[in-house]
Parts: structure tokens; sequence; C-alpha cells
């Protein structure tokens, strides 16, 4: 069975000696920062350079190489980790929403998996899921031993406050399209309930 946890999640632990004023100076970074909201200027710079960022890992040859004759790319690795940490086989529709990406996209990266030998497909209840196949486990874990090596010098609590500093500001984007969404439908019940009130004004 293919593992659900990879190697390389390390743990770091400061000095006991230190652990309490370590703690009290990020409490009062953490107060600080909080009162200071983000710009538009540093939230363009740090787009820049995630962008940049992912131009470089996009290129970056460790992908077409630990995945040796596959010849799969970042999405690729990206889709087969997803399949892989499911055993009971996902669809193209859950795979496109839980990596941002549109139906039609998800299926091409799905055909060139397929074509490489590493996904497979199972119909159950009339759903047609994609499942790692051997090949695919393995493959999967060459590629992840390849980024381990690599992600080796990078701390794991800097890889997760990235992630959830950017789960927040997809909140705040998503939060205010929801917003919008709802001040629109309470605007046009009003003008329906004011269209309604002048009739009966009328008769």
């Amino acid at each position: 069975m293919f593992p659900r946890r990879f190697p390389g999640n390390t743990l770091f632990f400061a000095p006991a000696d230190k652990v309490g004023a370590g703690a009290e100076a990020e409490g009062a970074a953490k107060e600080k920062g909080a009162s200071k909201p983000v710009s538009a200027d540093a939230f363009a710079n740090a787009v820049s350079a995630m962008s940049r960022f992912l131009a470089m890992l996009a290129g970056s040859p460790v992908f077409k190489e630990s995945s040796k004759d596959k010849n799969l790319g970042l999405a690729d690795w990206l889709s087969l980790h997803s399949i892989a940490m499911d055993n009971k086989g996902t669809t193209v529709r859950q795979l496109s929403r839980a990596l941002g990406i549109t139906t039609e996209r998800q299926q091409q990266i799905i055909a060139t998996l397929v074509a490489a030998g590493v996904v497979t497909l199972r119909e159950e209840d009339g759903k047609r899921k994609y499942v790692a196949s051997p090949s695919g486990e393995q493959c999967i874990l060459e590629m992840n031993a390849s980024l381990d090596a690599l992600l080796a010098t990078s701390k794991a609590r800097s890889v997760s406050r990235m992630g959830r500093n950017l789960r927040g500001l997809s909140r705040s984007f998503a939060g205010s399209g929801e917003g919008k969404s709802k001040k629109g439908k309470k605007g046009k019940k009003k003008g329906k309930a004011g269209e309604t009130s002048t009739e009966n004004d009328a008769g």
C-alpha cells in the first residue's frame, strides 16, 4: 500500500533556555504585525516574487530527471501526488477544485499521466475515478525523494507559514467576492419590494 505521508517533515526545536524569550518576542512581533495592514505595493512585490518562483519551479529539471523516462513536469507531479494520496480514487472535478485549475486543463494533465502509465482509470458507481498505478506509486516516491534532497536546507515551519498565509489571502479575496454578491442580491430584493409598494400606491 502506498504510504500516505512522505518523509522530510523535519521539526526544529529551540534551546530550552531560549524558548521563553523566543515566544515572548514572537508574540510581540505578531501583535505589532497584526495592527499593520498590508499595502498594495507590498502585495504586488509578494505576488511578483511568487510568480518568479513558480516560473523557476516549472522550469526546474528536477521533475523530469526524477521521473526518468516518464518525462513529467511540475503540474504532472502535483496531480500525481494528489492522486497517490487517495487510494479510493479521485475524479477530474475533485482534482481541479483541489489544485485550483480548470477541468479542461486537469483533463490534459490526466491524459499525460495515463499515457505515462502512472495513473489508471477506475469506474465506480458511474463515476470515473483515477488511481496511481504501481508504477505511479514508485514514480512519486522517487520524485519526492529528489525534492526532499533539494528542500533539506529549508525549514518546515517556513513552508507551513507560507501555506497558511496563502490560504488566508485566498479567504480574503474569496470573502470580498461573496460580500459583493450578497449585497447585490439584497439590492435586487429591495428593488422588487419598492416596485410592489409603488404599484399598490397607484392602485
